[in-house]
């Protein structure tokens, strides 16, 4: 894909994103939650779980264009922090992944 075709592309909406990415090579099996121009919500995924920098730049984007409440410290949710240890390379073996219903989730 060329620079140029990126700057001219129109990104309205969800669906344009995950076809911006599946056009990027991130199109790989299983595609799963297919959008209405037939690009699928997985490939969007995959490419957030491959580039942190572009999740770190939504959260950017929401603490500057959302609005948000000022939290209070006892209000103060908290989140878990990332190891970056916790992460895969391609050569390592991933541990399977629990899914909705699975028996071993409710353990």
């Amino acid at each position: 894909m060329k620079r140029s075709e990126v700057e001219r592309a129109v990104l309205r909406k969800s669906e344009h994103l995950c076809a911006l990415v599946e056009d990027l090579g991130y199109d790989s099996q299983p595609r799963q939650l297919q959008c209405n121009n037939g690009a699928h919500v997985s490939s969007l995924m995959h490419f957030f779980d491959d580039n942190p920098g572009a999740v770190e730049a939504v959260r950017e984007w929401v603490l500057d264009n959302a609005e948000l409440e000022d939290n209070d410290d006892e209000d103060e949710e908290e989140y878990e922090e990332v190891d970056e240890s916790d992460t895969y390379d391609d050569e390592e073996e991933c541990p399977p992944t629990l899914r909705y219903g699975d028996e071993r989730a409710s353990a």
